[in-house]
């Protein structure tokens, strides 16, 4: 079956970009050397995640639906593209001339070569190239990150004399629009082993980015996490 999406070519082309931050690095072949694509249920958004074990990056960027076209759906069983580092900058590389349109990405799941698909990216003015993504990698349960750092929108963890990340906080400054007068809301709660969770969201016209990181209480705790 061709499963096929279509996006704005910029809000992708820069999503990727960011994304690239909080990919692993040191595990550039690894589930977590790779950004996830995957439809958000129910609210017609691609939700493009990266996460190295230390930050998490997500942004959910709107899905073009014209009327009468075909429902938008990727490959596999668990519906998802990867998207390895390497070839992330090479697309956003290709995308960067283009500043308006759309995006789209095709892949036919009946057609895979050494547990890869190949997935085509077209530019509305015609421009292709292809990228394969990988369907034998295990993927860390993200969901569980998500859910637990959203408790704290209920209940706040108090904050008091808690230890900041500053490479943290200078990966949220990447990713994050550098705009006079706006502002992200941050959340927190407990971690899953130890520490404060702490989320981190930017929701404004087409923009839908939240960032999640560790906060501690104590300095050796910190220094061993």
């Amino acid at each position: 079956m061709l499963h096929r999406i279509t996006l704005n070519t910029a809000d992708f082309s820069q999503t990727i970009k960011d994304a690239t931050v909080y990919a692993c690095k040191k595990e550039p072949h690894e589930a977590m050397g790779h950004m996830v694509l995957t439809i958000v249920p129910r609210q017609k958004k691609l939700a493009v995640i990266a996460c190295d074990g230390q930050g998490y990056y997500e942004r959910r960027i709107p899905l073009a639906i014209s009327k009468g076209s075909t429902k938008p759906s990727l490959p596999g069983k668990d519906s998802r593209i990867l998207i390895s580092c390497h070839d992330a900058v090479i697309l956003a590389k290709f995308m960067s001339a283009v500043t308006s349109g759309s995006v789209t990405l095709e892949a036919d799941d009946s057609q895979i070569t050494e547990s890869k698909y190949t997935v085509r990216l077209i530019l509305n003015e015609g421009a292709s190239t292809t990228f394969f993504s990988r369907n034998d990698l295990h993927l860390p349960d993200y969901s569980s990150i998500t859910k637990q750092a959203e408790k704290g929108r209920k209940t706040c963890h108090p904050l008091s004399n808690v230890l900041i990340p500053i490479r943290e906080m200078l990966r949220v400054s990447k990713v994050f629009p550098a705009t006079a007068n706006k502002f992200a809301r941050m959340f927190t709660a407990k971690g899953l082993n130890r520490g404060i969770m702490a989320l981190f969201e930017y929701q404004e016209d087409d923009k839908d980015i939240r960032v999640i990181f560790m906060l501690n209480e104590d300095q050796s705790a910190a220094e061993a996490a």
